[in-house]
C-alpha cells in the first residue's frame, strides 16, 4: 500500500506544553466497557492532544492500537479501509481499487482483522468530520456489530449521524463532550505555570473565567502573559481580538462558514443570547432557529442555555473577535445590530438586555425612553434599582430632563448615596425642567400623563428631602396626608406603599408609634400580591425602629433577623437593604447587653450603610449600638471615638439629625463622668435648649433627647431640696407621658435618671419606684444597655433591688438581670492602649481616614488606591495594631490619640 501515507496512522506530536488530563483520562479509561467512544467538541478543546496520549498509554499497556488522521478523500469505503487495517498493521491491496466496497462488506473485513489478535483492539479515528458524514453508517455498523475485541475511538467537531439515540439506548457508547474537556483550576494552573514567568492563582482564575476552559485559549492566554514583561495588562488586555487567537477563531471557525452564516454570525455576537426570531431581526432572515441548529451541530462554540430551549449564547472570545470583525467590516454595523436588539428584547419584555444593547448603541434617547417606560424613578423602589445604576450614567443630561419621569430617579439615588447633597439641586433642575411637574415632556403616553407627574413630583420632593434630613418647620404631616388623600391602592399599588412609607416614617418620628404601626400594616396590605421587595422591606425596617423604640426586643429581633434574610433572598447577599436590617439587629442586641455580636454585624454592615442606602435612623441606629457595645466594654475612649466619626460623617454628608442626635449623646456621655463644665459648653454651642421646639414638630425622638439632657444639665445646677424635687416632678410627668405613648426606651431612661435624682435627694421610697418601673419595662426584654450607661451612682438601688427580687442565684429573670447589670457596673475599665508604632505613611494615612468612619471604598477614593490594596494595606495595619478586626482597631487608634 504503497499510495498511503505514513503519517496518518500515528497521532501528530505534541505542540507546546501539555498537562495531565485526568478527569478525561478516567472518562476515557471507563468508556472501554463499551463498543466506542465519541468525542465530540468544538475546535480547539484538545480532542487529538488527548486522545493521543490516550492512546500511548493504551500501547504502553499491551493494547493494541492503531489510529488514523482522516481527511476528506478518506470519505470512499475503500480508501478508508485501507487505513484502518493498515492502522492495525494488516496487509491489504496494493491499491484501494481492488477493496470490497459495500459497508457491509467493509465491516466484516475490519472486524475479522480484529480478531487476527487476541488482544483488545482500539482503534482511533480522529476529525471525522472532514468526512463529511459520508461514512456514519459505516462507523454505525462497526459499534453495532463490534467484537469483544474492538472498541472504536472517535474524535469529531460535529455529531456524526450514527443513530445515537439506538446505541445510547443500547449503552454501547461512552460520549464526552466540551463539559468534559474543559480545563479545570488544576489542569489550567499546570498549564500556565510552565513559563518562565510566575502566574498566581488569581491569574489562574481570571483567564479560567475569561476562556471558560477552554484548553486552546488558555493555552494562548498564557503565551501572551509570558510575553508581556508588564506583570498587570495581559490579564485584562487577553481577548477575542488578540492576533493569535483572533487568527484561530477566523480560520478554525469564520472562514468555514458561507458568507450569509458569517454575516448572522458577527450579528449574533452582539448580543449576550439569542433565540431564532432574535437573529431573524438582526441578520434579516427566515431561517434563525434552524441556523442556530445547525450552528451547534457544527459546534461552532454556540451552545444551547440551560432551561431555556430556544436560547444559545455564544463563547465570549468568540464573540468579541465575531464583534470587533463586524466593526472592521461596517464601523456602524454594530449600532446598527444593537438598536435592532434593543427593540426586540423591549418588545419581548427583556429590560435587562433590551438596556444593555441600547446602551452598548451608544443611544441616549433609546436608553432613556426605554427606563422611562419601564417606571423611571419607579425602578428605585421596585427592586430594579441595578437597572437604574448601571445605565442612568449613559444617557447625558439635556436627554435625562426630557424625561421627568426617569429623571425623578437621578436625585432619589443621589440621596442614597455618598453625595447625596447633590440630590436637591437635581430635583430643583427637574422641576425646573418640566415647568414645576406640570409637563410631562418626553414621558408622556397613554399611561402617563400631567396629572400623574404632578402627583409623584411631591412624593419625590418628601422622600429625598427626609433623606437629606430636610424636613421643614412643621414636618411633612400635611404634604402626605394631600398624597395619601390622591393615591389609589386598587390602582397604584407601589404608589399607594410608597405614599404609605412615608406616612408611616412621619409618624415614627413624631413617636406616634401605634398609628406608624397601622400605617405600616395597611402599606404591607396594598403590596399584598404585587411584587415590590423593596417597598416590603423599608416597611419592615421601620417596624423594626418602631417595635425597638417600644422594647419589644425580642420581636425586634425576629423581624430583623426575617427582613435580613427576606433582603438578601429579594436583593443577593451584601445587598445594602440587608446591610440595613444587619445594623438595626446590632442596636437590638447592643441594647440587650450582646457587645460582640452587635460588632461582628457592624463591622460587616456600618460602613456599607454609611456609603450607600442609609437615613437618619438608620445612621443614628448604628452607631448607638457601637457606641452602647463599647460602653458594654467599659471601654470610654472608644465611645468617644464612635461619636467623633459619627459627627465627621454628619458633617460630611450634611446631615442635621445625625449631628444633633450624637452631639446631644456626647452631652449625655459627659455627665456621669462628672465632666458638667465641658458638657454645659458643648451644650452651649450646639443651642441644646432650643432644640426640643426645633425638632417638635419634625422629629420629637431627638427633641426628647435634647430636653432630657437639657433637664440633667439643670439638675446639676440645682441646689436645693425643694427645687430638686420640682425637677422630678417634671421629670415624673414626661416618663408618664412616654410611657402612655409607647416609647418604653425613652421612659426606661426618663425612670433611671429619676431614680437617680430621688436617690440624691434621699428619698428611697421614690428612688425603689422608680426604679422598679424601669425594670418592669426592661426585664422582659432584657433590655440592659440603658442600666449600665444610667447606672453608675444607683448601685446601691440596685443592691436593695436585687434583695427585693431574692438575691444573687434567686430562680428569676429580675434578679438574673440585675445581678448582670451590677456585674457590669463593678468591672474595671478597659486599660488605655500604647500608641502604635512601626506604621507606613500609608498606613498611617489609612489609619487617619479609618479613624474618621471612612469605608474602604472612600479610603481608596481618597488615597487613588484600588479597594483591594486599601484591604492589603488594612490587613498589615490590624497586624501591627494586635487587632483582628475594623472596629478592634478603631479603639486602638482613638486610644493611642
Amino acid at each position: 500500500m504503497d499510495w498511503l501515507i505514513d503519517t496518518k496512522l500515528a497521532p501528530p506530536a505534541a505542540f507546546g506544553p501539555t498537562v495531565p488530563r485526568r478527569y478525561a483520562e478516567a472518562r476515557l479509561r471507563d468508556a472501554l466497557a463499551g463498543h466506542a467512544t465519541l468525542v465530540v467538541a468544538p475546535a480547539g478543546y484538545g480532542k487529538t492532544e488527548l486522545l493521543a496520549r490516550w492512546y500511548q498509554q493504551c500501547r504502553d499497556d499491551g493494547l493494541r492500537v492503531g489510529w488514523i488522521s482522516l481527511e476528506p478523500e478518506d470519505a470512499q469505503i475503500e480508501v478508508f479501509l485501507d487505513y484502518a487495517l493498515a492502522a492495525l498493521g494488516q496487509a491489504g491491496p496494493a491499491s484501494a481499487s481492488t477493496t470490497p466496497a459495500s459497508r457491509r462488506a467493509a465491516t466484516s473485513r475490519l472486524l475479522a482483522a480484529t480478531l487476527a489478535d487476541e488482544r483488545r483492539t482500539l482503534l482511533f479515528l480522529d476529525d471525522v468530520e472532514r468526512l463529511g458524514g459520508a461514512l456514519d453508517d459505516l462507523l454505525r455498523l462497526l459499534i453495532e456489530r463490534a467484537s469483544p475485541r474492538l472498541h472504536l475511538v472517535i474524535a469529531s467537531r460535529v455529531l456524526p449521524d450514527i443513530g445515537l439515540a439506538e446505541l445510547r439506548a443500547k449503552r454501547v457508547l461512552a460520549e464526552l463532550g466540551p463539559a468534559d474537556l474543559r480545563l479545570g483550576f488544576q489542569e489550567a494552573q499546570a498549564l500556565l505555570a510552565s513559563g518562565s514567568r510566575p502566574v498566581t492563582e488569581g491569574d489562574v482564575a481570571l483567564l479560567l473565567q475569561r476562556t471558560e476552559g477552554w484548553p486552546i485559549a488558555l493555552r494562548m492566554a498564557g503565551d501572551f502573559v509570558q510575553s508581556h514583561p508588564d506583570a498587570a495588562a495581559p490579564l485584562t488586555a487577553f481577548s477575542g481580538r488578540v492576533d493569535e487567537l483572533a487568527t484561530y477563531l477566523y480560520e478554525a471557525i469564520l472562514r468555514t462558514l458561507p458568507a450569509d452564516e458569517q454575516q448572522a454570525l458577527m450579528a449574533l455576537a452582539c448580543v449576550p443570547r439569542v433565540c431564532g426570531e432574535l437573529l431573524n431581526r438582526l441578520a434579516d432572515r427566515r431561517d434563525g432557529g434552524d441556523l442556530l441548529q445547525r450552528f451547534a451541530r457544527r459546534n461552532v462554540l454556540l451552545s444551547r442555555l440551560e432551561g431555556e430551549a430556544p436560547w444559545y449564547r455564544l463563547h465570549p472570545l468568540l464573540a468579541e473577535f465575531l464583534r470587533a470583525r463586524l466593526a472592521q467590516v461596517d464601523a456602524d454595523a454594530p449600532r446598527r445590530v444593537h438598536r435592532l436588539a434593543a427593540a426586540w428584547f423591549a418588545q419581548a419584555r427583556l429590560l435587562p438586555e433590551a438596556l444593555r444593547a441600547a446602551s452598548a448603541a451608544g443611544d441616549a434617547h433609546l436608553l432613556a425612553g426605554l427606563l422611562d417606560r419601564a417606571g423611571g424613578w419607579r425602578l428605585v423602589v421596585d427592586g430594579r434599582v441595578g437597572l437604574l445604576r448601571a445605565h442612568l450614567d449613559d444617557i447625558d443630561d439635556s436627554t435625562l430632563l426630557r424625561h421627568p419621569r426617569l429623571a425623578m430617579a437621578r436625585p432619589m439615588l443621589l440621596a442614597k448615596s455618598a453625595t447625596r447633597w447633590l440630590a436637591a439641586t437635581w430635583l430643583e433642575r427637574v422641576r425646573q425642567a418640566c415647568a414645576g411637574f406640570t409637563d410631562p415632556l418626553d414621558s408622556a403616553g397613554p399611561a402617563y400623563d400631567a396629572a400623574q407627574l404632578a402627583l409623584e413630583g411631591p412624593i419625590m420632593d418628601v422622600v429625598v428631602r427626609w433623606y437629606l434630613d430636610d424636613a421643614p418647620p412643621g414636618g411633612f404631616a400635611g404634604d402626605i396626608q394631600a398624597l395619601m388623600a390622591r393615591a389609589d391602592p386598587q390602582a397604584d399599588p407601589l404608589l399607594a406603599a410608597t405614599v404609605g412609607n412615608l406616612l408611616c416614617y412621619e409618624r415614627q418620628c413624631l413617636r406616634r408609634h401605634r398609628a406608624a404601626w397601622d400605617a405600616a400594616a395597611q402599606a404591607l396590605q396594598a403590596l399584598e400580591g404585587a411584587t415590590f421587595p423593596d417597598q416590603d422591606l423599608y416597611l419592615r425596617l421601620i417596624q423594626i425602629g418602631i417595635l425597638t423604640e417600644q422594647v419589644r426586643l425580642p420581636e425586634a429581633l425576629a423581624l430583623a433577623r426575617q427582613t435580613q434574610a427576606r433582603a438578601e433572598a429579594a436583593c443577593g447577599l451584601g445587598s445594602d437593604l440587608a446591610a440595613v436590617a444587619e445594623v438595626l439587629l446590632a442596636r437590638v442586641l447592643a441594647l440587650q447587653g450582646d457587645a460582640s455580636g452587635a460588632n461582628e454585624l457592624l463591622d460587616r454592615a456600618l460602613p456599607q450603610v454609611q456609603e450607600q442606602d442609609a437615613w437618619f435612623d438608620i445612621l443614628w441606629a448604628g452607631h448607638a449600638a457601637r457606641a452602647g457595645a463599647a460602653v458594654l466594654a467599659g471601654d470610654e475612649a472608644a465611645v468617644q471615638a464612635v461619636l467623633e466619626r459619627g459627627l465627621a460623617l454628619a458633617e460630611r454628608r450634611r446631615l442635621p439629625r445625625l449631628s444633633a442626635r450624637l452631639q446631644v449623646h456626647r452631652i449625655e456621655r459627659l455627665l456621669p463622668r462628672g465632666a458638667v463644665a465641658h458638657a454645659t459648653d458643648l451644650a452651649e454651642a450646639l443651642g441644646l435648649a432650643a432644640l426640643p421646639a426645633r425638632f417638635e414638630t419634625v422629629d420629637r425622638r431627638i427633641a426628647d433627647a435634647a430636653w432630657l439632657a437639657q433637664w440633667r444639665l439643670d439638675l446639676a445646677g440645682t441646689h436645693g431640696a425643694r427645687a430638686r424635687a420640682g425637677a422630678a416632678a417634671t421629670l415624673a410627668a414626661r416618663v408618664d407621658a412616654w410611657a402612655d405613648e409607647g416609647s418604653a426606651l425613652q421612659a426606661i431612661e426618663g425612670l433611671l435618671l429619676l431614680a437617680g435624682a430621688q436617690a440624691l435627694g434621699g428619698d428611697g421610697m421614690a428612688t425603689a419606684h422608680a426604679l422598679d418601673r424601669a425594670l418592669s419595662l426592661a426585664v422582659p426584654a432584657q433590655a440592659l444597655l440603658p442600666f449600665i450607661e444610667l447606672g453608675p451612682g444607683l448601685d446601691e438601688a440596685f443592691d436593695q433591688a436585687l434583695l427585693r427580687s431574692g438575691g444573687r442565684g434567686a430562680p428569676n429573670l429580675r434578679a438574673r438581670f440585675l445581678a448582670t447589670v451590677l456585674d457590669s457596673l463593678r468591672r474595671p475599665a478597659a486599660a488605655p492602649a500604647r500608641h502604635p508604632q512601626g506604621l507606613s505613611p500609608r498606613e498611617r494615612e489609612i489609619a487617619r481616614l479609618l479613624a474618621l468612619g471612612y469605608s474602604n471604598k472612600l479610603i481608596g477614593r481618597e488615597l487613588a488606591l484600588s479597594e483591594g490594596t486599601v484591604k492589603f494595606h488594612l490587613r498589615n495595619l490590624y497586624t501591627k495594631l494586635g487587632v483582628h478586626g475594623r472596629e478592634d482597631a478603631l479603639r486602638r487608634l482613638s486610644a493611642a490619640r
